[in-house]
C-alpha cells in the first residue's frame, strides 16, 4: 500500500464540504477565517431582537448534521484549556461543537485553541483509562509546560502514552511515558493528539500543520478509520525517519 503522508491525510479531509449557517443578531467574521477553507462554507442568518442568543446550524455533504447553541462556537474565541478530569471541560458546550465538527478542516487556529481541542482528547483518555495516546509537540521542548498533565495522565494503569518530537529537550522520565525523540520531517511539521481507545469507537484525533508561526490548518475526528490511517502514518514516519 502506498505511503499517505499526515499532510496529505488533511487534504483529504477537504473532500467532504461543511456547511455553517451562523444564526444571531450580529455577524461574526472571525469565524470565516478559522473555517475559511475552499470545503467550509460560513454563511450568516440575521435574527431580530438583540437579546437572541443564536445558534448553528452544521451540514455535511448538503446533509443535516444538528445545531448547537451560538455561545459554543463563541468559546473558539477563549477556549478553556483546564487538564483532563476538570469540571471546567464541557460546560461551555465546547465538547458538543467539536462532535459536530469533527472532520471539519479549519485554516487559523492559534495555540491555545489547539490546545483546549488537545485537553478534549486528553480528557476523554483521562475517563476512559484505557487504550494508547499519542501526542506529537513538533518539538519535545514543547512538552515542558504539559509535564504535569503527562503525569496525570500516566497514572491511569490501563493507558499506555507515546509522545513525539524533535530532540531538543529530554522530558523527565514518567513511567508510562515512552518519548519517541524524532528529527523525522513528517512529524515536526505537525501538532497531533490521538487516542486509540480499547473500544474502537471510542478512538479520536487532533492532526494540524502549522503554516504560519503560531497559526495552524487541520481537523478533529472521531472516525476509527481515519484515527487509523493517522497512527499507521505516525508510526511509519517514526521508523523511517522521514
Amino acid at each position: 500500500m502506498t505511503a499517505v503522508s499526515l499532510r496529505e491525510i488533511i487534504a483529504a479531509v477537504e473532500s467532504t464540504p461543511t456547511h455553517l449557517r451562523i444564526c444571531s443578531p450580529g455577524e461574526y467574521p472571525d469565524l470565516r477565517d478559522r473555517f475559511g477553507t475552499r470545503n467550509v462554507v460560513v454563511e450568516h442568518t440575521r435574527l431580530p431582537g438583540e437579546n437572541e442568543e443564536g445558534f448553528v446550524i452544521v451540514r455535511k455533504g448538503g446533509e443535516f448534521v444538528g445545531s448547537v447553541e451560538l455561545s459554543a462556537l463563541q468559546s473558539l474565541a477563549n477556549p478553556r484549556t483546564a487538564g483532563p478530569g476538570s469540571a471546567e471541560l464541557g460546560d461551555d458546550g465546547f465538547d458538543a461543537l467539536l462532535d459536530l465538527l469533527d472532520d471539519t478542516v479549519f485554516s487559523s487556529f492559534d495555540r491555545r485553541q489547539m490546545l483546549a481541542t488537545t485537553r478534549e482528547i486528553e480528557d476523554r483518555a483521562w475517563r476512559l483509562g484505557h487504550g494508547r495516546l499519542y501526542a506529537g509537540f513538533q518539538s519535545l521542548s514543547a512538552m515542558q509546560d504539559q509535564v504535569g498533565v503527562y503525569e496525570q495522565l500516566a497514572t491511569k494503569p490501563g493507558l499506555e502514552i507515546a509522545v513525539y518530537g524533535q530532540p531538543d529537550w529530554e522530558p523527565p522520565s514518567i513511567e508510562g511515558v515512552t518519548v519517541h525523540a524524532t528529527d523525522a520531517p513528517e512529524i515536526s511539521r505537525v501538532w497531533f493528539v490521538v487516542f486509540e481507545g480499547s473500544v474502537r469507537l471510542d478512538s479520536c484525533a487532533l492532526l494540524a500543520e502549522e503554516r504560519d508561526p503560531g497559526r495552524f490548518y487541520g481537523f478533529w475526528t472521531y472516525d476509527p478509520d481515519r484515527v487509523d490511517a493517522i497512527l499507521e502514518e505516525i508510526e511509519r514516519a517514526d521508523a523511517d525517519g522521514t
